[in-house]
């Protein structure tokens, strides 16, 4: 029987790298085909965060990134030489990154034990990836009581035209980049070829 249009999800969703932080999952969809003609493979990337005990409730941002690499997916002992291009998803979806500190995906008054995230949405991941190899990272940072302590002092011995809001947000942003709270959770080899979903 000949279905003028096929929208079927092919049977795995393909979880990629696992982090009890941070993960995300890959949903390959079939779309249309006549016959024997074949479809058209679109994903869904799904990004999922998660906050430990010890940093839940606390004001916080999650972050989601990625990155344009000519070296091998997942290996970053020559970020500084092989990145060619950085990108963030923000509130209004992927921009560039073009230095200062990550956009968060979300900011909150009290960070939640998890959130998911669709970051692509039944697209060809080809068209993200093209020609070459892309890594997508997720992360969060929290403020520490002693950043918070340091933020009410400081606006208590002084008047600065500095808003508290970019002060909390440098802290959570330096939080997550010094402790590490960031991961490594999926990784796409480059498409020679205009199609075909990625790897």
């Amino acid at each position: 029987m000949r279905l003028s249009t096929l929208v079927a999800a092919l049977a795995v969703t393909l979880p990629f790298q696992a982090f009890a932080q941070a993960s995300a999952t890959k949903e390959d969809f079939c779309i249309g085909g006549y016959g024997d003609s074949g479809c058209s493979i679109v994903s869904t990337v799904t990004v999922q965060i998660n906050v430990p005990p010890g940093d839940a409730g606390k004001p916080g941002a999650f972050f989601i990134g990625a990155r344009a690499t000519s070296g091998t997916p997942g290996n970053i002992t020559r970020i500084n030489y092989d990145t060619q291009g950085l990108w963030l998803f923000t509130p209004g979806g992927w921009i560039g990154f073009n230095g200062g500190t990550y956009t968060p995906v979300e900011y909150f008054d009290a960070l939640p034990s998890g959130k998911a995230y669709v970051v692509v949405n039944q697209q060809d991941l080809c068209q993200f990836v093209q020609n070459t190899n892309m890594e997508l990272w997720a992360g969060y940072g929290a403020l520490q009581p002693d950043k918070q302590q340091a933020i009410q002092t400081f606006y208590s011995v002084k008047t600065p035209r500095i808003p508290p809001e970019h002060l909390r947000s440098v802290f959570i942003y330096n939080d997550m980049k010094d402790a590490k709270k960031y991961w490594n959770v999926m990784n796409m080899t480059s498409c020679y070829y205009n199609g075909g979903g990625g790897g």
